[in-house]
Parts: C-alpha cells; structure tokens; sequence
C-alpha cells in the first residue's frame, strides 16, 4: 500500500466508528448518502472481495445483517447494501454500503445506469453466468 489509506485511519482514530468486532468494524459514513448511510468493512486493509479470509467475509455479512436490523429500528425502512465495483470506489479499502431506502436496488441500479426496469436476462446470459458460479463453487 503506497499512501495511507482513509478507511485505514478511521479505524485508528475512532472518531466515526460504530462497531469493532473481531475482523471487521462499522463506520458512519461522512459523505452520505443520506442519514443512517454506513459502511461495513474488513479491519485489515483488502483491495477486493476475493482477498478477504473466510472469517472476514463471514463477519462482514454477519455485521451487516445486524446493522441492516438497527437501522430498520431507527428509520423504519430496510436497507440496501450495495458494493461498489473497484474502479468506482473512492477508496481503495474494499466496504460495502448500508443505506435505509424506500426503493429496492433493483430500482437504484436502474436509474443510476439508465437501464431499462425489469427486463429479463436472454437464457445465453443466464446459462453463462449458472456455469461461472458453478465452477466458482468448485474452487477452494
């Protein structure tokens, strides 16, 4: 890692920091998205979801879960959680966002990249993308 990393820091000065738990730890966003916007992400530094350890991926769903649960008790809304692709994060240390929202991620998606809402997959695609997970699942 060649320049500090933000989320790094964070961790480090506590100031924004909801929750530490063995692998991973809550940050309330200060860019948000809008109020109850978190972030839930591995302690040590990862740049991607494939560098994660079984034990940080297994605690970061965990965590949100539970984050999802505490911010439909303050909001009264479910949240969404969105991963951003590498390349559109603002930062390199690979979270995933927790959002309140009134609308599902299939209606965000939509909107952001201007797709078409609701239109289902040609069976070549899906075909594709079941033999890719299946062999994905065969990996260690």
């Amino acid at each position: 890692m060649g320049q500090e990393c933000a989320l790094c820091n964070e961790l480090k000065n506590m100031s924004h920091v909801a929750y530490v738990g063995e692998h991973v730890f809550v940050l309330v966003n200060l860019r948000l998205l809008k109020p109850g916007h978190v972030l839930v992400l591995p302690k040590a530094h990862r740049e991607s979801f494939d560098a994660l350890t079984k034990d940080e991926a297994k605690e970061m769903f965990e965590v949100t879960e539970k984050c999802s649960r505490a911010l439909k008790k303050v909001y009264d809304k479910h949240a969404i959680a969105i991963i951003n692709p590498p390349a559109r994060r603002s930062q390199r240390h690979v979270h995933m966002h927790l959002v309140p929202a009134d609308k599902g991620a299939r209606d965000y998606i939509a909107a952001i990249e201007n797709l078409p809402h609701n239109v289902e997959s040609p069976p070549e695609i899906r075909e594709i993308v079941r033999e890719e997970i299946a062999r994905a699942m065969e990996e260690d």
